[in-house]
């Protein structure tokens, strides 16, 4: 697929804050973004399922729990990344966050100028990280593949082996009736 640029790209905006979700939708919509909302944890994950966003701004403030969701949102759709949006005072939200993936966050009240630019930071690394990502499968499927081939030749070549001593021990039987014995421990 082609890189999403931010040009092309879909903001999920996850707020029950009308005012702030117009605010990000406005500004980004400026941008060139295809901009989409969600009020609530259904509406989310439902959002998540159909739209695929390339982006999920998160408001961890109106929507409980929203560190916890994000496992929940990356098994959905590896590819959305998550920008969490929090009061300056909320910093272990962060550090929980953090740990779970996120790519960004946003300290509310929200500077419209800052929006942007965060937001176009977080799209190309999400783009970077997708495409490591992808390199990465690629990568180990193609080290499957080599791996069954040369464990097929190695079973192969064990059987040739096999077979050739087993003609080894024949003859040698055939040549010299008395040593049967001997030669099929060989």
């Amino acid at each position: 697929p082609e890189p999403t640029t931010v040009e092309r790209a879909t903001v999920l905006i996850a707020t029950r804050d009308a005012a702030l979700r117009a605010l990000l939708t406005e500004t980004l919509r400026g941008e060139g973004l295809r901009c989409l909302a969600a009020a609530d944890r259904s509406a989310l994950l439902r959002a998540i399922r159909d739209e695929r966003p390339d982006l999920l701004l998160l408001d961890a403030d109106v929507i409980p729990q929203a560190p916890e969701l994000i496992p929940e949102i990356q098994a959905r759709s590896r590819e959305t990344g998550v920008v969490l949006l929090l009061w300056e005072t909320e910093r272990e939200k962060v550090l929980d966050a953090v740990s779970t993936g996120i790519l960004d966050f946003i300290t509310k009240p929200v500077d419209r100028d800052q929006v942007p630019l965060r937001v176009a930071v977080a799209l190309e690394r999400g783009r970077l990280q997708a495409g490591d990502h992808q390199y990465r499968m690629a990568l180990e499927q193609r080290v499957n593949v080599r791996t069954r081939e040369v464990s097929e030749k190695r079973d192969r070549l064990r059987r040739q082996m096999l077979s050739t001593i087993e003609a080894l021990a024949q003859s040698m039987a055939a040549k010299h009736q008395h040593s049967e014995g001997h030669a099929r421990p060989v």
